[in-house]
């Protein structure tokens, strides 16, 4: 019986202290406020371009990368016109995509590249505000004195792209809004 009287506050304060560990490890899941970070990134199927009038598509993915919901989550790339709003993300609702296409114009090719700057801004249930900017900066390709035989041209229809990439972020929980 003695035995039982030092063990029942042993164990007492070793429950007290694994609920206290798991309050910690997820401060959102018990009403406190945990850390807000959100994520944007950006990336292009087109490496370079060679002339104006090429169609470069971008895929612009957003994450809530913190422990917090993060709501009117605004996505805005000026260049591609875009600007999405989002109601909230939770922070375990994975990567939501979007993509955008853009033609490349004259005073592209003159530059010799193209800068893309995209930023995602939300804020939390506290009012905290939470924002990430990504820029990507697509060159002009090199004139290798017209042989196109280095180039890659694809005869799949878009569609087959499509149903490839449903298929991959179905497997991967991903989802993504398209014009």
């Amino acid at each position: 019986m003695e035995i039982f009287m030092k063990i029942r506050p042993l164990s007492r304060m070793l429950t007290l202290v694994f609920v206290l560990a798991i309050i910690a490890a997820t401060p959102a899941a018990f009403g406190q406020e945990g850390e807000a970070e959100i994520t944007i990134r950006k990336t292009a199927e087109q490496q370079s371009f060679r002339e104006a009038g090429e169609v470069i598509v971008y895929w612009i993915g957003i994450e809530n990368t913190g422990d917090v919901p993060i709501q009117s989550i605004s996505v805005n790339d000026p260049l591609l016109g875009l600007t999405e709003i989002v109601a909230r993300l939770s922070a375990t609702a994975g990567t939501l995509y979007f993509n955008e296409s853009y033609t490349v114009t004259q005073a592209d090719v003159n530059a010799g590249s193209i800068m893309n700057t995209a930023t995602v801004l939300g804020s939390t249930e506290a009012g905290d505000a939470v924002t990430h900017q990504v820029t990507l900066t697509i060159p002009k390709a090199a004139d290798n004195g017209g042989d196109d035989d280095a180039c890659f041209l694809s005869t799949l229809p878009w569609d087959i792209y499509g149903g490839i990439a449903a298929v991959v972020g179905l497997a991967y929980g991903i989802l993504w809004l398209s014009e």
